[in-house]
């Protein structure tokens, strides 16, 4: 057998075997080893948080809200009779303007007397005649009356109505700012370009359950269709009457909803919970995570104070764990209180 046959047959078929068993060699250990640095026997750390810490730090939080909206005039207000009977005084002409309370007309009304059981066979008690003064139901203009002197009148129907020269500055604010108003004061202070000085607006209302529309009824709803729900809550507060403005003007509303000078404060997105009570992750050097329970105070919507449960200088996670930009987090729970 000669050299070139020998070495054809066992030399480089062997050869060929090595060079694939140290390729197979080569791609297990970058696969699955490849990577590791370090001594032998060194144990992983466990409950090592891949969020960002901070550091709870002392600020002053303006929980001030600053909101668009709407001039709008108060819509009218119905005048009903009250009773069934007969008109027959009528005080102020349709157009008159008038206040809360002024009378407005009269009606005669005959009432029957009840009979009790027992008193069947006695004589019936003559029928009770009474006179309803109806006055205004607000200030404003007596509009869309025609009742005359003599006419019938039932009393669920609308005789007139009461249109109204004043105004409600109207906003809305996102449904989850609604957290933030917990608290609101009763007045807002209102900025319309190119109008009056800025002026406060008294007797702030936040409607919870709907927007109505401005004219002050509720959108109609076609039939067989859902009501749609609002994603917004509406903001509602009176115009000063010696406050010149007109219908539709737009306007700006700032709503001051508390503060709090040199407390401790951290970013929303470190709490679980915003009402009252939350729930924040701290963390000790050796990055363990804790949970803990804190009370909570002022939120301008980006940072909220922290009343109790945390004090400054302390490490707390900046993301709840689970939320979109968190890492993957381990810990252990502390009671809270």
């Amino acid at each position: 057998m000669t050299f070139t046959r020998t070495f054809r047959r066992f030399v480089l078929p062997t050869a060929w075997l090595l060079i694939g068993a140290t390729i197979a060699v080569s791609l297990a250990v970058l696969a699955f080893g490849g990577g590791a640095t370090g001594a032998e026997g060194t144990e992983s750390p466990t409950a090592v948080s891949l969020s960002p810490t901070i550091t709870v730090e002392r600020a002053t939080l303006e929980n001030s809200l600053e909101i668009d909206g709407t001039i709008v005039i108060d819509p009218a207000v119905p005048v009903k009779a009250s009773v069934d009977g007969t008109l027959t005084h009528v005080h102020v002409p349709n157009g008159a303007k008038v206040s809360k309370g002024d009378p407005l007309f009269e009606v005669r009304t005959v009432v029957e007397p009840e009979v009790a059981a027992e008193d069947e066979d006695d004589e019936p008690a003559p029928p009770v005649v009474r006179f309803v003064a109806v006055t205004a139901p607000a200030t404003g203009r007596l509009a869309a009356f025609t009742g005359k002197v003599g006419d019938e009148v039932t009393g669920d129907a609308a005789m007139a109505r009461i249109k109204r020269s004043t105004f409600t500055a109207r906003g809305t604010v996102p449904v989850v700012d609604r957290y933030r108003l917990m608290d609101a004061p009763d007045e807002a202070r209102v900025t319309i370009d190119g109008g009056p000085e800025p002026f406060t607006c008294t007797d702030l209302q936040i409607a919870d359950e709907g927007v109505e529309s401005a004219g002050g009824a509720e959108a109609p709803v076609e039939e067989g269709e859902e009501p749609e729900s609002s994603s917004a809550a509406e903001v509602v507060c009176d115009v000063p009457e010696d406050v010149t403005v007109f219908d539709g003007l737009e306007l700006s509303m700032s709503i001051d909803a508390g503060s709090a000078q040199d407390a401790l404060v951290v970013p929303v997105t470190a709490v679980r919970g915003l009402l009252k009570r939350g729930t924040v992750w701290v963390v000790d050097d050796s990055g363990k995570q804790t949970e803990r329970r804190v009370r909570l105070g002022v939120n301008d919507g980006k940072s909220v104070e922290i009343l109790k449960g945390l004090e400054e200088g302390a490490q707390i996670l900046q993301y709840v764990p689970g939320s979109p930009t968190d890492g993957d987090v381990g810990g252990e729970s502390e009671a809270g209180y």
